[in-house]
């Protein structure tokens, strides 16, 4: 999950909305300061900090803290609610506000 996490979900997919999406509607004039994007960008911010989180603790538990696995459960749950609550607010907000600015 942690791998899932920092290399395809932040390397790849967070990375190309910021990198292209997000720059890309910000040239084509749709606000970036306290808009939807800004909230995305704030978002992957937070995906970062569970992911990082998920892995320190999965090497905590690996090193023998019987404990971090219990918080490595929560830290997970966490990051795949956070996944799911993005996902809603890209396709009913954003998207649909991109698709409509670009048209």
């Amino acid at each position: 999950m942690v791998k899932f996490a920092q290399g395809y979900m932040d390397a790849r997919r967070h990375s190309m909305e910021e990198l292209i999406l997000f720059h890309g509607a910000a040239r084509g004039g749709f606000p970036y300061d306290g808009g939807p994007i800004q909230v995305m960008v704030c978002e992957h911010g937070v995906g970062r900090f569970l992911a990082r989180r998920m892995e320190e603790l999965y090497l905590a538990w690996r090193s023998g803290d019987e404990g971090a696995f219990a918080e490595l459960l929560d830290a997970a749950r966490l990051y795949v609610d956070h996944l799911a609550q993005r996902i809603d607010k890209e396709n009913g907000v954003l998207f649909p506000m991109l698709e409509a600015n670009i048209r």
